[in-house]
């Protein structure tokens, strides 16, 4: 497929060449396939296929797009003066930009997965309805089952310019879960559980049952604690969502306009010393690479804080040419990060070893209110969450109706203790790998 879409682009491209300064042209294609179980039955099937056409073509400073499903000659002709007319109607200052590394033009990536099951319905079905069955036998306290989705997902992405640009990648995922809800006594709980890779047969269906089962029945009887400053064991998985809520502080396109609380402190603390960021966009250890941004810009390994030190902002071409900078190469619509790691410069400990270190505290598992309870711009936030009490270092009860509260930075500068228990989770683009983090002295508000 991508080979004729290359023919195609080719074809843009040489026809808009005769327009414009700079041309590019881009194809996408995606395929999604879904099935939803309920009640011993496929509640829901989704299979589509999309795929279409960009063009971009640049005229002095400014660039002119159009777009389509379905191509031919003459809707080719069609885009070049669609895209010529929104170009010459534009009239703001900003520059933009079509790029090309004359280092590394030509660029393919296959993320793949070697060997991988066919996603058809055939396959998925029966796993969703066996899954389902094997959680309802899971414990005897499960009430239902409301939902098993099993979804598939693969794109392909060309992008060409009459620069010599010439990228291509082709990815793929599958995202499994569950939601269930258990009664014990007169307490009702219910929670969700979730896999993803980019392989079916790697998904053990038997492991994921019994996570779920465990979640749920850990939840039974929770409470609230009263009102104090804690030892805190933030979980890797709670860890992830309260960074991904702050990432955008590291936008230098935000910084430029005054919206990230990092503004001005490139080469100072932010975070504790033993704290490390690091963006990995071709991390072998992550489900996709990204050897370019949606720019077209080559990627790198980089420090975002190194040591707790803050010393490097994420840049797009926009966001670089202001400060007569390089794109860091993070243009991904916004400007992201791509496979994130959280690392320590100190050794890490086991998770029993940092309950064993917590003693008397809380752990949090689950962070409620993202968007409504966090402020980019101070770095304060308020956020309801669950987790466990620990007394003389054992767990002894769920934890709920609390809420945890600081500045971001602030709180990232009392960690003590980092975990060896890394896990993955997608991010908005790639994948973060963060262990569990053990913070000293937090305010947590409760009963009273």
């Amino acid at each position: 497929m991508l080979e004729y879409a290359r023919e195609i682009t080719n074809k843009m491209i040489e026809c808009a060449s005769k327009k414009f300064d700079v041309a590019q042209a881009v194809y996408k294609s995606e395929t999604l396939v879904s099935i939803n179980v309920f009640d011993e039955q496929i509640s829901n099937y989704e299979s589509s296929t999309s795929s279409g056409y960009s063009l971009g073509g640049k005229i002095n400073s400014h660039i002119g797009h159009a777009s389509c499903d379905v191509i031919n000659d003459d809707m080719v002709s069609k885009m070049v003066d669609a895209a010529y007319e929104n170009a010459i109607l534009k009239d703001d200052e900003d520059e933009e930009f079509i790029y090309c590394d004359k280092d590394n033009p030509i660029l393919f990536v296959d993320n793949k997965a070697k060997d991988a099951m066919e996603i058809i319905y055939d396959n998925i079905a029966p796993i969703a309805l066996l899954i389902e069955k094997k959680l309802k036998a899971s414990h005897e306290s499960i009430i239902s089952v409301d939902d098993v989705v099993i979804s598939y997902r693969q794109s392909s992405l060309l992008k060409k310019n009459s620069l010599g640009l010439d990228l291509s990648m082709n990815e793929e995922s599958i995202f499994v879960a569950c939601e269930i809800r258990g009664k014990q006594g007169d307490d009702t709980k219910s929670i969700a559980h979730f896999w993803y890779g980019n392989d079916l047969k790697l998904f053990e269906i038997d492991k994921f049952v019994e996570e779920a089962k465990d979640k749920l029945i850990s939840r039974y009887n929770a409470s609230s604690v009263p009102s104090s400053t804690y030892n805190v064991i933030m979980k890797n998985e709670a860890m992830i969502s309260m960074l991904e809520a702050y990432f955008d502080v590291f936008s230098a396109t935000l910084m430029q306009k005054g919206l990230s609380l990092l503004n001005g402190k490139v080469g100072k603390k932010v975070a504790s010393d033993m704290l490390s960021i690091v963006e990995k966009p071709t991390y072998d250890k992550a489900l996709i690479m990204f050897p370019f941004d949606m720019e077209g810009v080559i990627t790198s390994e980089k420090y975002i804080i190194k040591d707790g030190i803050f010393v490097n902002p994420l840049y797009d071409l926009k966001a670089a040419y202001k400060e007569n900078k390089t794109s860091t190469g993070n243009g991904f619509g916004a400007i992201r990060a791509t496979n994130v790691t959280i690392e320590s410069n100190e050794e890490l400990i086991s998770y029993d070893d940092m309950i064993e270190k917590l003693e008397n505290g809380l752990i949090i598992t689950d962070l409620n209110g993202l968007h409504a309870g966090i402020n980019k711009i101070s770095g304060d936030f308020s956020l309801l969450c669950e987790g466990y009490l620990v007394k003389d270092k054992k767990i002894v009860s769920a934890v709920e109706q609390i809420t945890i509260s600081d500045n971001f930075f602030d709180f990232m500068n009392k960690i003590l203790y980092m975990g060896e228990d890394i896990v993955a989770r997608p991010s908005n683009e790639g994948e973060m790998f963060c262990p569990s983090i053990f913070f000293e002295k937090i305010a947590i508000a409760g009963e009273g």
